[in-house]
């Protein structure tokens, strides 16, 4: 997978850029391109995990890694409850005033993501773990030079192109890029047109 001092490298070959006065404005752009398309669910970043709500808990804390749920399923009873079968997703709001109103011992049958932590509509009466399938992020940014990120692999076009053009845009004027950001846009469409091929079950 490539790192950081990767991608700088070729941003810089391709603006035909040299010395290293620029790395570090080159690197900020970098990180800010992957902030961007951070929240974009993409096929390569679906992870599995498991957390478990404790008893006497109403909530229970996410992978560092979570960036947005996909879905859920919590194990009652050696029988596994998803969106189908009695475990819910809620936006938080509708649970904190549905759901939430009253906190009373039980099993979980409702849900829902807010910040770090996942929430649930009773105090757990036993221990519960909870099956993830989730959009992971980058726990932290690529600051050093063998850094990487886990959009340098399927998404290293997508970031670059769009690095690139905020780079320009940032150093040389905000009229200066607008091929670059045509091409940003490019790339990053060919990566929803792949993720919309894998989620269709493609091989």
């Amino acid at each position: 997978m490539a790192t950081l001092l990767d991608m700088r490298t070729r941003i810089k070959s391709a603006l035909a850029i040299q010395g290293t006065e620029f790395d570090t404005d080159i690197d900020d752009s970098i990180r800010s391109a992957l902030l961007e398309l951070q929240q974009g669910r993409m096929w390569f970043l679906e992870k599995k995990g498991t957390v478990t709500l404790l008893d006497g808990a109403d909530s229970v804390a996410l992978p560092d890694d979570f960036g947005s749920g996909k879905n859920a399923r919590i194990l009652i009873n050696t029988v596994y409850r998803g969106e189908t079968q009695g475990f819910i997703k809620h936006d938080f709001r509708t649970l904190e005033e549905v759901y939430r109103r009253t906190l009373y011992d039980g099993y979980p049958q409702n849900y829902a993501y807010y910040g770090t932590t996942l929430y649930v509509d009773v105090t757990a009466n036993a221990d519960y773990p909870i099956d993830l399938t989730y959009y992971q992020k980058d726990v932290t940014l690529p600051t050093d030079d063998t850094d990487t990120s886990i959009w340098f692999d399927d998404g290293y076009d997508a970031v670059r192109t769009l690095a690139m053009a905020m780079f320009k845009d940032e150093v040389e004027g905000y009229d200066t890029a607008p091929a670059d950001w045509s091409r940003a846009e490019n790339y990053a469409s060919k990566l929803r047109g792949r993720n919309t091929y894998f989620q269709l079950g493609a091989q």
